[in-house]
């Protein structure tokens, strides 16, 4: 599906069609031929993906890089189409009560996902998926010729995400992204050291930390692992001498276990969330376009 950025303003009318491409219109992802058209690409996705999550409840629930297309435009510019809905799912009708399947490619597939938990799925789920999208081809490249530079999936953490198993690969995701310093030395320290990638690999630890660890939700919300339950302390009057006044009290809340499940809490304020998300990718995109109008500049100037 692909819908220009103007057609997403608050002040246009959403409209949704069907059609059937009778000829090849687009190419796959890693065709982009350098790390400004791959934002350009995602970006475009993602604004489609929340799009489509606003105004007619449906979630994707399977971003992979095989659903990520681009359309090459004049002046080297691209646009990302998002394709494939054959999971997607009408969210105003899913019934919460019910377990949800799992959908997806297990690289690229969220947690929640993989271990077919009961936390609802949200466009947090997509957003999850996103980021493993960024993460792979930051760590093997974005298209096939830096493939054949750095074809080494298997010997990097990473390569865990292919594994058989989708409780191994969950635990392996959990692991990584438990802490940013994991997720720095164990993904984003491995991505190529090619010309481009630093600015995806900071684009990648912006989005990691907007969605692990955003700074305007509590500890809570934080990290991949349910928090321990804390203890309570009981205030005894009878023996003031031999309580701690540092020792906490701690709210019913922090008991329950929804309450101290990072994934449950997040995914109550996944709107919220994934707003930040798509501010920072769609920023990115602007940086990106203007990277690649002075490329195409330069290239217009060379002489033959």
């Amino acid at each position: 599906m692909l819908l220009p950025p103007s057609l997403l303003s608050e002040k246009r009318e959403f409209r949704a069609h069907r059609r059937m491409a009778m000829t090849p219109d687009c190419v796959p992802l890693q065709n982009v031929d350098h790390v400004g058209q791959l934002i350009v690409a995602a970006a475009d996705i993602m604004n489609v993906h929340t799009a489509i999550a606003k105004t007619c409840n449906i979630l994707h629930r399977s971003i992979s890089v095989n659903n990520m297309l681009i359309t090459k435009l004049p002046e080297n510019k691209v646009r990302g189409v998002l394709i494939e809905f054959d999971c997607a799912k009408d969210i105003s009708k899913v019934d919460c009560k019910t377990r949800p399947e799992r959908t997806g490619t297990y690289p690229y597939m969220s947690i929640n996902n993989l271990e077919i938990s009961n936390v609802k799925r949200t466009q947090l789920d997509d957003w999850e998926s996103l980021i493993y999208v960024l993460c792979w081809l930051g760590t093997t490249g974005i298209n096939q010729d830096d493939e054949k530079l750095f074809d080494r999936a298997d010997g990097l953490p990473i390569g865990d995400w292919q594994g058989i198993s989708p409780e191994k690969v969950a635990t392996s995701k959990r692991d990584k992204l438990q802490t940013p310093d994991s997720f720095v030395n164990n993904i984003l320290a491995k991505f190529l050291k090619l010309p481009g990638y630093s600015r995806l690999r900071a684009l990648v630890g912006v989005l990691y930390m907007k969605m692990f660890f955003n700074e305007s939700y509590s500890s809570f919300f934080h990290g991949t692992i349910t928090k321990a339950k804390p203890l309570l302390v009981e205030e005894d009057d009878s023996d003031e001498e031999t309580s701690s006044p540092d020792s906490p009290v701690y709210q019913d809340e922090e008991q329950d276990d929804d309450a101290r499940n990072p994934f449950k809490r997040r995914a109550d304020y996944a709107e919220n969330i994934a707003d930040d998300l798509l501010k920072v990718l769609l920023k990115e995109r602007e940086k990106a376009l203007g990277r690649i109008r002075k490329r195409y500049e330069k290239e217009m100037e060379a002489p033959l």
